[in-house]
């Protein structure tokens, strides 16, 4: 078990803020279908909905990671005992550890959706490909896992920040213009306000995120260094959304009718930065499916065991193949807009329970 006592490190501090980024630039972000559901439908308000969903995303993140780091939980997938009490906490696991896998299958969707736009390449042979590396990273074990995927985040959120930045400062003029148009247009949306938009694009989050963020909290020395990871990540997070709309409206009637916005835009600008970003929308959906992938299979079965390596290989083969079934477009939409109503339910319960922690230690102190 590590010390809790060890003082603030900016090296893990960065680490966490890296996890943290790479587990939430899954396909859904990656690939901008995301982007364009909860923000860019709504016009100028989307902006207003980003700024919602980073002040909730924030807010959970740190609490999970000092719930997590504190607590020291057996099983990561206790954080729902923790917050919502015994018996909501098994009807809670039990839709977590559904969404564990659900979540996964829309990110490799969505790579196979980015292969196939790029190259032509059957949706098939890109979902295997991400799922055959997913298998060798889960079997790798957490701490592997939390370094890996602690590198990859700050790359993407560079790569996303010049992609978008780029073709912003190019097209500006057309900015205006086509922030007007979106809400016009007949496309996709999350959400009947760009309120409820914001809420949702954070509150899906506590279902998937919260055992992830608990289980990293435990690799790193300090609490504190945890905390400001997430602060910062979110900081981060919420910047790439912001300035990768922005671009997106400077030619909305075009991207808002892709597969994979992103690495359209990025191939206007140049095919080299089009390779580029279809790099990053790999390392960014293998970065978000890997973590939730391990905490399913954790779930059932101790990490490094026989059983946990056969049903780590079957589990990940079945959610490959189930992934291609359905339109990436529609299952992000659904799959998302369910978990994040039900998402509100945690996000309600964990400044429940710090108040009640709080009151507890005051009454304690007055004895």
């Amino acid at each position: 078990m590590i010390e809790r006592n060890e003082g603030f490190s900016w090296i893990d501090t960065i680490k966490i803020a890296g996890a943290w980024i790479s587990f939430c630039i899954g396909s859904g972000f990656a690939t901008g279908q995301e982007l364009l559901q909860y923000f860019g439908a709504y016009g100028v308000y989307g902006f207003g909905a980003i700024v919602i969903a980073m002040i909730l995303h924030t807010y959970c993140s740190v609490s999970f990671l000092k719930a997590g780091h504190e607590q020291q939980f057996e099983s990561s997938l206790d954080i729902f005992d923790y917050y919502c009490g015994k018996t909501l906490g098994k009807i809670v696991k039990l839709l977590s550890v559904v969404f564990l896998v659900i979540s996964p299958m829309v990110m490799i969707a969505g790579f196979g959706a980015s292969l196939n736009q790029f190259f032509n390449v059957p949706l098939g042979v890109g979902a295997g490909i991400m799922g055959v590396l997913s298998i060798i990273t889960v079997l790798l074990g957490l701490r592997k896992m939390v370094d890996i995927i602690g590198a990859i985040g700050p790359v993407i959120i560079v790569v996303t920040l010049l992609t978008g930045g780029i073709f912003l400062v190019t097209h500006v003029d057309t900015f205006a213009s086509g922030m007007e148009m979106a809400p016009s247009l007949a496309s996709l949306k999350i959400g009947s306000s760009w309120m409820e938009s914001g809420m949702l694009y954070a509150t899906w989050a506590p279902m998937i995120s919260a055992p992830f963020l608990v289980a990293s909290a435990t690799t790193v020395k300090s609490g504190k260094s945890a905390a400001w990871g997430g602060i910062l990540g979110t900081i981060f997070y919420g910047l790439a959304c912001a300035i990768m709309i922005a671009a997106f409206f400077c030619i909305y009637d075009v991207v808002s009718v892709q597969a994979v916005p992103t690495l359209y835009l990025a191939n206007l600008i140049s095919p080299v930065l089009g390779y580029a970003f279809l790099a990053i929308i790999f390392l960014g959906i293998y970065s978000s499916a890997v973590p939730s992938l391990f905490n399913f299979c954790a779930a059932f079965f101790r990490e490094g065991t026989k059983p946990y390596k056969i049903f780590t290989v079957i589990a990940i083969a079945i959610t490959t193949v189930v992934s291609v079934t359905v339109p990436f477009g529609t299952l992000l939409n659904y799959v998302y807009t369910f978990y994040g109503y039900l998402g509100i339910l945690i996000t309600v319960l964990v400044p429940v329970k710090q108040i009640r922690v709080y009151l507890a230690k005051k009454k304690e102190a007055v004895q």
